[in-house]
């Protein structure tokens, strides 16, 4: 061998050698990292010490984070596991399911992607694009329990048919027994729709799973108190309350059960609890009434049921019934005539409710609340001129009328959506009395006492209603430009009202004034509102301490103390 050849190889086997060791060449072959990875590069080791310190206060957002990192660094197994990481910490993280979304999308794992981007808008409300989402990923695999578990989810808070939701929740549940809140949001359905032994079993299923959920423990007592096993549900009701003392349907549960055993005393005790939160709840109210007319405290009685037909015309005819009774046993109990008014009213019986509430006028005098009341009675039966007298009659007594209880929106900042709906819909602090008094006018032909009606109303709230009424007086009085702008005002507050939109493109359409004002004429048919208040007259509230307590603070903050 010549000593060429020895020094040739030599040299060939030591470049060898450095290029497998990984020496000084492979870092000179290998391309410079961008300023963008350097960032990533040090985010992720960054996020990494965060985790293994534990002392991230929010442990999913940096594994949120640095699945991102990785992302960008184009790791994507490991991102997946990051951000997967982050879902079980807190598993309705949208952002972390959008981020999932993309790393499947990038390995074309296209079946995952679409549940994933189904999770992240359904943790946005996207419920719509949530449904289509997740069909889609039921058309790509549809032996796969998740995406029907997810368009299931969907449809309900979607307040769609509870049917399709039913028939997904059924294919989830057969492909993965495992999927136990699928159980419990069946059992939902089969308790609405009256299937009770169903619900039952659904609720058993889901509680062998996870025995102290509170809304299992709920579902499960208020179906066994629908069965009639009220010691069973007394147990489950018994639960929710030692964990949540203030749950709101829990209570009402447990207080019919206690009225249902004879224990009235613990009945009034749960009942006059949800009273005192605020919740303004109908079934809590009617229970009370019950119990007051069983004590023949008949003023309390009325108080309280017709505080829950006022927002709940579902319980009218029974609470007639109440009233029946007590008119026969206390003949001059105006508040009695008053109350059974406002549940003819409700119940449509408009000829009943304007002969109640007019002895009750008789009984107490002028009570602005009844006058009103009947105003709008009057209004409904389309006796417009007895409508505009009543209604100018309870405004004559404003200070009275705007102090009955339930009549101020601020009073009702918290609790549940009973009360929020009253203080916001009701009173003269809210322009529902404007709007008739307005309507009114306008029927009788009496247009510029209409729109200075509709204008005090706008001053209290900026009513989508108040808006379109001021703008058809408005053009009825032939001032176009501003009809236009107060009907566009309508319509922005309420975009998806069609009458708002039609009337708008009638407007700025229309240029045959004589079209216009027979369009109009059709058009008022159709817009009588006709809301009876919440407040109730002053007699009762004198005898109601929450009520009178009330009505003194409002006129303390009204006088400036």
């Amino acid at each position: 061998m010549s000593i060429l050849w020895r020094i040739g190889f030599i040299s060939i086997w030591i470049v060898g050698l450095a290029s497998c060791s990984g020496g000084p060449s492979d870092r000179f072959s290998r391309p410079p990292l961008s300023f963008k990875q350097e960032q990533e590069m040090d985010a992720v080791a960054r996020h990494t010490k965060e985790i293994e310190s534990d002392r991230t206060g929010e442990p999913y957002a940096a594994f949120y984070e640095r699945g991102k990192s990785q992302r960008s660094l184009g790791r994507y197994k490991e991102a997946i596991a990051d951000l997967k990481e982050a879902i079980r910490l807190n598993p309705e993280f949208a952002d972390a399911y959008a981020e999932l979304f993309n790393c499947y999308e990038s390995t074309r794992q296209l079946f995952d992607a679409r549940v994933a981007l189904g999770w992240s808008k359904y943790y946005r409300q996207q419920y719509d694009q949530a449904i289509m989402t997740f069909g889609m990923a039921i058309q790509m695999n549809s032996r796969v329990a998740e995406p029907w578990w997810g368009r299931a989810r969907s449809t309900i808070r979607k307040s769609r048919n509870p049917k399709d939701a039913l028939d997904d929740l059924n294919k989830a549940i057969e492909l993965d027994g495992r999927l136990t809140a699928a159980y419990l949001e069946r059992g939902k359905i089969h308790r609405t729709s009256g299937r009770l032994e169903l619900a039952l079993a659904d609720f058993e299923t889901f509680m062998r799973a996870t025995p102290d959920h509170v809304g299992g423990l709920f579902q499960r007592g208020a179906v066994q108190a629908a069965l009639g096993h009220r010691a069973e549900a007394l147990t489950d009701l018994d639960r929710v309350l030692a964990s949540q003392p203030l749950h709101e349907d829990a209570l009402i549960r447990r207080a019919s059960v206690h009225f249902e055993n004879g224990n009235h005393e613990a009945a009034w005790r749960d009942a006059d609890t949800v009273r005192r939160m605020g919740a303004g709840n109908p079934e809590g109210l009617i229970l009370l009434g019950r119990l007051s007319y069983l004590k023949e405290n008949f003023i309390e009685a009325v108080s309280f049921y017709d505080r829950a037909v006022r927002t709940s015309p579902g319980f009218s005819q029974a609470a007639i019934k109440v009233y029946d009774g007590i008119v026969e046993r206390a003949p001059r109990l105006g508040a009695a005539y008053h109350a059974r008014g406002v549940a003819y009213y409700q119940d449509k019986r408009l000829e009943s409710a304007i002969k109640d509430l007019s002895l009750a006028l008789e009984l107490m005098g002028d009570q602005p609340q009844a006058f009103y009341d009947r105003g709008v009675a009057y209004l409904r039966s389309g006796r417009f001129q007895e409508a505009a007298a009543d209604f100018e009659r309870a405004l004559k007594h404003r200070e009275q009328f705007d102090t009955t209880i339930l009549s101020d929106p601020g009073q009702f900042v918290s609790g549940s959506g009973h009360d929020r709906l009253l203080g916001h819909q009701f009173g003269a602090a809210h322009p529902s009395v404007f709007i008739n008094l307005s309507w009114t006018y306008y029927f009788l032909g009496r247009y510029g006492q209409a729109r200075a009606a509709i204008g005090r109303g706008l001053q209290q709230y900026d009513d989508a209603d108040a808006n379109y009424l001021a703008g058809l007086i408005t053009a009825r009085l032939g001032d176009m430009a501003n009809a236009v702008h107060l009907v566009e005002r309508a319509a922005r507050i309420e975009p998806h009202n069609s009458l708002y939109a039609e009337t708008l493109t009638k407007l700025t359409k229309e240029r045959d004034r004589a079209a216009i004002e027979s369009w109009l004429g059709e058009m008022v048919t159709l817009g009588a509102i006709g809301l009876i208040g919440a407040g109730y007259n002053d007699y009762l509230c004198d005898l109601d301490e929450d009520c009178s307590w009330r009505r003194s603070k409002e006129r303390e903050r009204k006088q400036g103390r």
